[in-house]
């Protein structure tokens, strides 16, 4: 833990870890020494100690999840409080069955607000280390009531020195000590797991609108453009005089223009649908299960929208628009190159014939485009 937040500074979730395992390793010696050293070390101050461990595992989950409100700290000390005043102010104190018995229901509270926090931080980001550090926290919980029931069933003679060599209460120990040894790899991986997802994110998405981006929506468009039976359909956008808008208000108010534009698109986009940024003022939009009419329409309805974006700048808010270029794959084939290359064709008529507006690639389009402008052209590569 302490190499682990060497490494990673920001990582202060490290500290609270590496802390809850140096009050673990003083709480197993002070145990296994039971038997030579005072009760005050070896029992109260020993399991004291072991309660602030698991408090501190608990309160690394939170500064883990980057949540710690006062009221987690309360909670985390709540553990050791609770024990030295059953210690100082109670005559049950010199039962070891009432100890244990108290022990248990304060490890099996932090093992359900260790769950409880572990479910939460799986339901923001699907880590595999967060299905074995519950799985392994629900058996350490039953392991605890299984112990407080065996107590009250079967309890253990009173006045012994040294720690109950009897079976049950070694098993349970036992698996005390395993469930730390295991704990602290689990936390080591969900770090780990967590750094990798983070960069693998980074890598895959556009730092600025949060979409996915160009090189992602080419490999996973390809795919599905070539598993298509028929169906499927890829719109272009490219907002309008976007080089105005920075050279005029500047780059802040063209980044404030490309997060309106992602966001009024992520808002309109259903599954299996993907999309991204692909260029400075780019975007695309792939729909498998799409016709070339049903994607007009939704271009249609988005440059509407568009259209009552207002961006705020120091004088008057800036209007956005868009243009859209589409090509179905019932025009091109299953082929996304040829798909992607008819998008663009329809792109740049829609931009040639004066913006914000919806061209459909056609293949007439693409021969008067071609042919148009020097009455010759390469219709191998070129018509589709």
């Amino acid at each position: 833990m302490a190499l682990g937040w060497t490494a990673s500074r920001n990582s202060s979730h490290f500290v609270y870890w590496g802390a809850s395992y140096a009050a673990f390793l003083v709480t197993m010696i002070l145990l296994m020494g039971r038997a030579l050293l005072p009760d005050a070390m070896s029992i109260g101050f020993a399991n004291g100690l072991g309660l602030l461990g698991y408090g501190l595992a608990w309160l690394g989950l939170k500064k883990f999840a980057g949540r710690i409100t006062s009221s987690d700290i309360a909670f985390s000390l709540s553990g050791i409080v609770i024990w030295f005043l059953f210690a100082t102010l109670t005559k049950q104190y010199e039962s070891i069955n009432a100890r244990t018995i108290l022990i248990s229901a304060l490890n099996v509270a932090f093992s359900f607000a260790v769950i409880r926090e572990v479910r939460l931080l799986r339901q923001q980001e699907p880590l595999s280390s967060y299905t074995s550090l519950i799985g392994m926290f629900s058996i350490h919980s039953v392991s605890h009531i299984a112990r407080i029931g065996l107590v009250l069933t079967a309890p253990l003679p009173e006045g012994s020195d040294a720690l109950p060599r009897y079976g049950w209460y070694v098993w349970i120990g036992l698996e005390a000590a395993i469930s730390m040894a295991f704990m602290g790899p689990n936390l080591l991986a969900m770090h780990s797991q967590r750094t990798e997802r983070k960069l693998r994110t980074a890598a895959e998405t556009d730092s600025l609108t949060g979409l996915c981006n160009r090189r992602i929506f080419m490999k996973s468009a390809k795919q599905m453009v070539e598993a298509s039976t028929g169906s499927g359909a890829l719109i272009l956008f490219d907002l309008d005089h976007f080089k105005s808008i920075n050279d005029t208000h500047g780059h802040s108010v063209g980044d404030m223009a490309l997060v309106a534009f992602a966001d009024a698109l992520s808002a309109r986009i259903q599954e299996p649908d993907i999309f991204a940024r692909v260029g400075g003022e780019e975007f695309a939009l792939y729909m498998p299960h799409a016709s070339a009419g049903i994607a007009t329409s939704f271009a249609s309805h988005l440059r509407q929208c568009v259209r009552d974006i207002n961006i705020p700048t120091n004088d008057q808010p800036i209007k956005l628009s868009v243009s859209c270029g589409i090509a179905a794959i019932s025009e091109t084939g299953p082929n996304f190159e040829l798909l992607l290359t008819a998008a663009d064709t329809a792109l740049y008529d829609a931009k040639r014939t004066g913006r914000d507006r919806a061209v459909v690639f056609s293949k007439a389009m693409r021969l008067k485009m071609f042919l148009g402008a020097s009455g010759t052209s390469n219709l191998d590569s070129m018509v589709i």
